[in-house]
């Protein structure tokens, strides 16, 4: 098996020593927290307690039994139908490349499905993707032909409290419910956490998996840590906290064929941001964009970035304070043109400004210059 390549983590004088340990990658103690009580804990929350006093009254003194919630069968998967008045298209990219490809049986959730009593079928109206991917792994022999799909059963005519829907009405509902309100999409560092997590504390090989590792690796050697967004919000950014993690993935060519030489543009810009600006409270996302693809542009371009460039990009960026004031800065100045907010415009602006007041060293050619010159 391959081992976690981990980066040791090397104390910043200029942040409070709890830095390095702030929104850890693992938990300290027991990682197992039961469900009951961690439900348990939040029962007296506002929100929690609007929504049961809600539901019960919408169910007018009933309660959900265990019949209301379906039942789990294993099914041949030529019984199972795809409703196309509810489901969407079939995505083939992503049965391609994010299913089949990384395709591990365990994983696989159950198709949501309606048994429809009439004719002996089952609609799914959930795991069409899934599903799809498992009936070609299996026409092309990478399935056992006798091998039988989980679904997670309702019957057409199955009645529940509080609700008129049946039969492929449920189908329907669920279908908006488990992709538009239901189903709230983790913050990205809780998937970066996992991709880290899955090389150091399980010792997995997935290019995804090891490529991230190297990130986290030069997170750790300029002193830096990833955090949700949340944690950022209301000026409670702390030193060295990194939350523009989509960002810094694309900056580092995560996922890519570039990667090796593209997570050398990240160690740059993380490294210069830790050397004039350690003690910011937090890494900026507009930073991390601005210096990325200038990062990026001088090595296409085979522009050396020296000495020279660091100290007077740091003169530079005191012009404007920090920063995150850079990054206002550039949103006024958009917003004041154009309206609403477009990225692209950070790293033209900035070098616009650099030349305005005197900068002299080599720039990379940017491709979108002249369309914000006015800014």
């Amino acid at each position: 098996m391959a081992q976690a390549n981990v980066s040791n983590l090397i104390v910043n004088p200029f942040v409070p020593v709890p830095k390095a340990v702030q929104t850890p990658m693992v938990s300290t103690g027991n990682i197992y927290d039961p469900l009951v009580s961690r439900a348990l804990a939040i029962a007296n929350e506002v929100d929690i307690q609007e929504a049961i006093d809600n539901l019960r009254q919408r169910l007018q003194g009933k309660q959900y039994t265990q019949e209301h919630f379906g039942r789990l069968e294993l099914q041949p998967a030529s019984l199972v139908d795809i409703n196309i008045d509810i489901q969407r298209l079939l995505e083939i990219p992503h049965i391609g490349k994010n299913i089949i490809e990384l395709f591990d049986p365990r994983i696989m959730q159950p198709l949501n499905v309606i048994y429809i009593k009439e004719t002996g079928r089952y609609s799914a109206w959930e795991g069409q993707q899934s599903g799809t991917a498992f009936a070609l792994m299996m026409h092309f022999g990478l399935i056992s032909p006798d091998t039988l799909i989980q679904c997670k059963v309702v019957d057409d005519d199955l009645e529940v409290p509080g609700s008129t829907l049946m039969g492929e009405a449920v189908g329907n509902y669920g279908f908006r419910c488990l992709n538009y309100k239901g189903r709230k999409e983790p913050d990205l560092y809780y998937i970066y956490r996992s991709m880290v997590n899955g090389v150091r504390l399980y010792y997995s090989t997935l290019t995804e998996d090891l490529q991230a590792n190297e990130i986290q690796n030069i997170l750790q050697n300029h002193n830096m840590f990833a955090a949700p967004g949340l944690e950022a919000r209301g000026q409670k950014a702390k030193p060295g906290m990194v939350t523009h993690i989509s960002g810094m993935l694309k900056l580092a060519g995560h996922g890519t064929d570039t990667f090796e030489v593209s997570k050398e543009d990240l160690d740059w810009v993380l490294a210069w941001h830790d050397k004039f600006y350690a003690s910011e409270k937090g890494v900026n996302g507009g930073y991390l964009l601005t210096f990325g693809r200038f990062a990026a542009l001088c090595r296409k371009q085979e522009i050396e970035i020296t000495k020279e460039h660091e100290l007077e990009f740091y003169q530079h960026m005191k012009r404007y304070g920090s920063p995150k004031a850079f990054h206002d800065d550039c949103k006024q100045r958009y917003k004041k043109v154009y309206g609403g907010w477009a990225d692209a415009c950070l790293l033209p602006i900035w070098q616009k400004d650099y030349m305005k007041r005197g900068g002299t060293l080599t720039l990379p050619t940017i491709e979108n210059y002249n369309e914000y010159k006015s800014l």
